[in-house]
């Protein structure tokens, strides 16, 4: 059964809140920190395929890419740990592609990850974003959706504009639905705002919660 709209909100409030806690702990007097943005606690955005239907996952590859090893680690073993409370079996693309961004063959990466007889996929892209970038990518972000792609291309194109360089990132989470139809159809996705990739470390069990938590109430488990 999906979660009720007063149980979804309550539990958005509570990690809210926490958050803001947190946040104002760590402001000190002479701290230069910038204070937290009001919708740092929850999804920026959201889209969702309207022909989308309950799905009935069983198996879903968690793939994770980020330049930091660590970050993609905890994204995708959390992801497993959420799913299997709803009676979903996880599998981190780590277990089996150590580090998709080894030398070596690409193709032969993708292959193996995509061999894998799952229900679905779920990305965590934490694509480079600076203060000037964000508002573009923002816009973006909500016309790519509208665009047909399949899960192994968005990866493949994920991988190429990974800056090991930048400071901050958006994180990114798409679910794609690998029938036998029409394997690798994007079918929700969903944004946070820009954030350091401590920030995200830190976070992770809040943002993974609220991403099952979004998925759970459109009734796609």
């Amino acid at each position: 059964m999906p979660s009720s709209r007063p149980v979804f909100r309550a539990r958005r409030r509570a990690v809210a809140a926490g958050m803001l806690l947190v946040a104002c702990a760590a402001l000190a007097p002479a701290a230069v920190a910038p204070p937290v943005r009001a919708d740092e606690s929850g999804l920026a955005d959201r889209w969702m395929d309207a022909t989308a239907a309950r799905i009935g996952l069983h198996k879903v590859l968690i793939v994770g890419i980020a330049k930091d090893p660590r970050a993609r680690r905890r994204f995708e073993d959390r992801l497993v740990t959420v799913l299997r409370t709803h009676d979903t079996e996880g599998v981190t693309s780590y277990s089996i592609v150590p580090d998709l961004q080894a030398p070596g063959d690409p193709e032969a990466n993708m292959k193996t990850l995509f061999a894998l007889r799952v229900d679905g996929v779920i990305t965590v892209r934490l694509k480079p974003v600076d203060a000037k970038s964000e508002e573009a990518w923002a816009a973006g972000w909500r016309a790519a959706q509208q665009e047909p792609q399949r899960a192994r291309a968005y990866v493949e194109t994920s991988l190429r504009e990974i800056n090991p360089e930048a400071d901050d990132f958006a994180a990114e989470v798409t679910l794609w639905a690998m029938g036998s139809v029409e394997p690798g159809r994007r079918i929700w996705a969903g944004r946070f705002p820009r954030q350091s990739i401590n920030y995200l470390r830190k976070h992770v069990n809040e943002m993974v919660q609220l991403v099952v938590d979004e998925m759970q109430y459109k009734d796609l488990f």
